[in-house]
């Protein structure tokens, strides 16, 4: 969902992960889908000087699925500090900040919409940090690791405040609701949001200084790939209790559940939560290790156990772990 930008900054080298995004950096440019017949929450991802073309076919840069737009219908253009945007040629239809116009300045968290293609545009870190919460350098040492390897998710709750929503706006790292379907877009606001941490980018850090203490939400490290992690988390929106059948919302994503659910919970629920996944003929789980808050402040983890009985997935929908 994220569409990779020319000459993006890798993820140095290090023991720790610690490194993985060294220094000040210039602050990238964020247009990210909102509202779009097709390819909702896709990120394109700007350098300061960098612009691109958006519309329908090959003759722009960025290539949407809406008919209503011509084939280059409008610019782009990211100065470092905010965007401008125009129509192209010929084109018609463009509304900045809610007002028709054909061209304009576009400031971090403005609006810009194009036929039926709803933009979100942001620089990158601009939802000012707060101070760092107590022990979060602890979680950033443990988390860093995966993020410097590109294995880190996280799944955050935007209805705990309205920090997370502001921070994941103004982050260049993929990302989508686990709510699916047209009614989800009226829960976005108090969505849970995976997220998977660019190692170029400091989200985390800002996370985790923001809001670890405050169950802003629960990591896990996986080698699968986005679209996975997501479909295989969404089967524990609603759960499903044996033997009763009846059904529940489970907020796994809440680190005060999860630490009253996970010392009750069987090897069998445990690894429902974990996944079951092939990899080059061999077994093993979606969620190789799981990390939240502990009552202390501390970091709790949970391993995937190699080997260990994991059952295969049940449709999604139909996760069978009991209410905690």
């Amino acid at each position: 969902m994220t569409t990779p930008t020319p000459g993006a900054h890798g993820s140095p080298s290090g023991a720790t992960g610690l490194e993985a995004s060294p220094g000040p950096r210039p602050r990238r440019g964020i247009a990210r889908i909102l509202y779009a017949p097709a390819d909702r929450f896709r990120t394109i991802v700007f350098d300061p000087g960098q612009s691109r073309s958006f519309g329908r076919d090959d003759r722009a840069d960025v290539q949407l699925r809406d008919p209503e737009l011509r084939g280059a219908h409008f610019e782009l253009l990211f100065d470092g500090e905010c965007f401008h945007a125009w129509l192209l040629s010929g084109s018609t239809g463009l509304a900045i900040d809610g007002l028709p116009a054909p061209f304009g300045e576009v400031a971090s968290g403005g609006f810009l919409v194009a036929g039926r293609t709803t933009f979100g545009l942001h620089v990158e870190g601009a939802a000012s940090s707060a101070p760092p919460a107590p022990r979060s350098d602890e979680a950033l040492r443990a988390l860093a690791p995966s993020r410097a390897a590109g294995r880190l998710y996280g799944v955050l709750d935007q209805a705990r405040s309205p920090r997370v929503g502001a921070l994941l706006a103004a982050s260049v790292d993929e990302q989508a609701s686990l709510y699916d379907g047209a009614p989800a877009a009226a829960l976005d606001d108090v969505a849970p949001y995976l997220v998977r941490f660019d190692p170029s980018s400091r989200l985390l850090e800002r996370v985790l200084h923001a809001g670890w203490g405050d169950a802003f939400g629960v990591f896990l490290a996986s080698g699968e790939p986005f679209r996975q992690v997501r479909r295989h988390l969404r089967r524990f929106l609603m759960i499903e209790e044996v033997p009763s059948r009846e059904r529940y919302y489970f907020r796994f994503y809440d680190p005060r559940a999860l630490r009253e659910f996970w010392p009750i919970a069987t090897p069998r629920q445990r690894g429902e939560i974990l996944g079951h996944v092939e990899r080059d003929a061999r077994e093993g789980s979606v969620v190789d290790s799981l990390y939240w808050e502990a009552e202390d402040g501390g970091v709790d983890r949970a391993d995937a156990v190699p080997d260990a009985h994991v059952d295969r997935p049940a449709p999604e929908g139909r996760a069978h772990v009991p209410h905690p």
